[in-house]
């Protein structure tokens, strides 16, 4: 289900590797799985993996450097026989230089001696190279050629005896304190920092010989050189004979220098195969250890206990609020209420369709609202909300245009003065109203009489005509005062008569039920008020205390109205 990049990254953070004690030599891997018999797979799939790279790549630097002194040894062979040949027929055509002269066989001596040390040269050279290539790609193992590869008196010099043993000291150094402190403290650091930086002095080092050798086998080159021009200066039998005993000297010095070589590479090869093995593969477990039935039957009891006790607690509160029609009726202390499926807050009703069955609900309230048990007609309604509810002001938007779709003359007075929204609602700029008369206390009433004469009081100027049928809107104005005061004074009242003198139906969208209750001169003003509560938003003991209040501030008749709540 991963891709390669994400597999290899998530094997990589679940293993871990580590020495079973300091320089016990025993690495013990540990692999995080959900399932332990994958996890055995993978495991001694890694080890094994490991195991069979180390050997091949320490049989591969080995096997070359067998076959390359097999060769060598094969291609001496090869000039043995071929000189022993040369010298047997050049002693049989000059019987005379059967012994050399002194300066010849000095000459003879001098080139083998050479030879031999040029085929030193050249296997430490290789080995060098090797070595010096390893540590450049960041292979420390590396370092291990140089105890035991061929030619040891050639590699192994003091100074790099003495880091070899500076580095081996730094990693024992290294465990001991990766066994105690977190990764990133500053003596692991140091520590880090001192082994690379020696690392970096043993492979100059190393180069720095690899070029010493490079200069000495030049130098032999030129030796030989010098003994190859003088030997080509002797008489012609001579020179030839010359030529084929160095050759067989340098087969008795050179074969068993070579034969010792190969016997080191053979055994370095043989060494490689046995380098490490596995002790204890992984195997996954006989019994299930996983799940454990009990411990997570107890764990989901108390779980589930939790879960219980915090719902019981957290709809406790839910549970003593108004849901249904017949609850708040209860609470309001009447026989019945009027519920309304939804009400918008922005759009209104009847501005946008007025079929539907919230619009016939909107009509039977206009109904209920409109007349009377007795059949008398109610000319001022109220509508509030308890703690500021939304839906009083938008019901009361709904009522005047359901009203002055039957024709009648009807004002919508936006009497919320801390929260005005009717101008929004009805898209009307914001002008003086409500608030600014009753600050200048000019609204005298004259009685149903008057409704034909002029009038002292300005507010009908301020009142916005309706448009398209609907409702003339007197929006609340602007005040400093707090609005519970201002509808407190005689001339709310006395507003209140006039406006139901001058029209039909006069609607207030009125402030919360709290401020109104605080109110008894406009409560006891209006005809009838209308209790607007959406359901579930607050507690049974809060509406009936509320409904309570309101009857105490003198309002006539209190109505009901349940809102559902959206979803």
């Amino acid at each position: 289900h991963r891709s390669r990049h994400e597999a290899l990254r998530h094997l990589q953070e679940s293993l871990s590797v580590r020495e079973s004690a300091l320089n016990s030599g025993v690495i013990e891997v540990e692999l995080e799985d959900s399932d332990p018999r994958r996890a055995a797979r993978t495991v001694n799939a890694l080890c094994q993996h490991y195991l069979d790279s180390l050997a091949t790549r320490g049989q591969k630097r080995a096997s070359k450097t067998v076959e390359y002194v097999q060769g060598l040894l094969e291609e001496e062979f090869a000039r043995f026989q071929e000189n022993q040949d040369e010298v047997m027929r050049l002693q049989q055509e000059n019987p005379e230089l059967i012994s050399p002269e002194g300066t010849a066989t000095s000459l003879i001596e001098q080139m083998a001696t050479l030879e031999v040390e040029r085929v030193q040269l050249e296997l430490a050279q290789r080995a060098f190279t090797e070595i010096v290539a390893a540590l450049a790609a960041g292979d420390r193992r590396a370092l291990a050629q140089i105890d035991s590869t061929l030619n040891v008196g050639v590699l192994v010099d003091p100074i790099t005896s003495g880091l070899l043993a500076e580095l081996a000291r730094l990693d024992a150094q290294a465990s001991s304190l990766g066994a105690d402190l977190l990764e990133g403290h500053p003596m692991l650091a140091h520590n880090q920092a001192a082994s690379a930086d020696l690392l970096r002095r043993t492979r100059e080092q190393l180069q720095s010989r690899l070029a010493g050798i490079t200069a000495r086998a030049g130098e032999l080159a030129n030796i030989q050189g010098e003994m190859r021009a003088e030997l080509a200066a002797m008489p012609a039998g001579m020179r030839e004979l010359a030529e084929a005993r160095v050759e067989l000297d340098l087969h008795r010095e050179l074969v068993p220098y070579l034969i010792k070589s190969l016997q080191g590479a053979e055994i370095t090869r043989s060494s490689a195969e046995t380098l490490a093995e596995l002790v204890d593969p992984a195997a996954p477990p006989d019994a299930l250890a996983a799940p454990d039935f009990p411990r997570l039957a107890a764990l989901g009891l108390l779980a589930g206990l939790g879960a219980g006790m915090f719902f019981t607690f957290t709809r406790a509160p839910l549970r003593a609020r108004v849901h249904r029609a017949e609850e708040l009726a209860q609470d309001l202390g009447l026989e019945s209420v009027t519920v309304l499926a939804q009400l918008g807050t922005r759009q209104l009703v009847f501005q946008r369709a007025r079929a539907g069955p919230v619009a016939e609900s909107i009509r039977a309230l206009r109904g209920t609202l409109r007349f009377a048990p007795d059949g008398s007609v109610r000319r001022s309604v109220g509508l509030t909300a308890l703690h500021g509810d939304d839906s009083a002001g938008a019901l009361a938007a709904e009522l005047a245009l359901a009203f002055s779709s039957e024709g009648r003359r009807t004002l919508l007075v936006e009497a919320d003065l801390a929260r005005p929204a009717l101008g929004a609602r009805f898209e009307l700029a914001d002008s003086p109203g409500l608030a600014e008369e009753l600050e200048d206390g000019r609204v005298e009433s004259r009685g149903l009489e008057s409704r034909g004469l002029e009038e002292r009081g300005a507010w009908h100027e301020r009142v916005h005509a309706a448009k398209n049928g609907g409702p003339d809107v007197l929006l609340s104005g602007k005040t400093e005062l707090v609005a519970g005061d201002l509808l407190a004074r005689p001339s709310a009242e006395r507003f209140s008569s006039e406006a139901r003198a001058r029209y039909d139906v006069v609607v207030f969208s009125l402030p919360p039920a709290e401020t109104l209750a605080a109110v008894p001169g406009l409560a006891r003003a209006l005809d009838v008020v209308c209790l607007v509560h959406r359901a579930r938003t607050r507690p049974r003991a809060l509406v009936a205390a509320t409904a309570r209040a309101l009857r105490t501030a003198g309002v006539r008749t209190l109505v009901g109205v349940l809102v559902e709540k959206r979803s």
